[in-house]
């Protein structure tokens, strides 16, 4: 699904959330530029819209994701339907967790640290309340 519907392979931001976007007035309008490029790769585009929009409000998700397909469709590509979409991006989002893991695993394995279990238990709570990012599109599939 991922290779389907997650979008081409782009040069990845890592960390996109509003926190690590500005925006300046320039001189035809609003500029946007990022900042803290400490996660930099390559990937499908959907993993720096994953992590935009986990790292924004609810209400708000349903309107970026109009503004950024909006965007990729002047550019020339198409993103997947809401439904796929969805689904991809909870994906993403739910394997960014499972890579958390591996650091109070080894922290309790190797080191016997205490905290790794505090950080265990904080992961599966944050698995526990993980939602797809657009819950009306829950369905899979949905319109674009």
């Amino acid at each position: 699904m991922i290779d389907e519907a997650g979008g081409p392979d782009t040069f990845l931001h890592g960390d996109l959330g509003p926190k690590n976007v500005f925006v300046a007035m320039a001189g035809d309008g609003p500029c946007a530029r990022l900042v803290d490029w400490d996660h930099v790769g390559v990937g499908p585009a959907s993993y720096d819209l994953s992590t935009f929009l986990y790292q924004s409000s609810p209400d708000d998700r349903p309107a970026l994701l109009r503004r950024y397909r909006a965007a990729v469709e002047r550019a020339g590509q198409r993103l997947a339907a809401d439904g796929d979409l969805n689904l991809v991006l909870h994906a993403t989002e739910t394997a960014r967790g499972v890579s958390c893991i591996v650091w109070p695993a080894m922290a309790l394995l190797n080191d016997g640290a205490e905290w790794g279990w505090s950080g265990l238990v904080d992961i599966d709570d944050w698995f526990e309340s993980l939602r797809p990012p657009l819950p009306d599109a829950a369905g899979g599939g949905g319109a674009a």
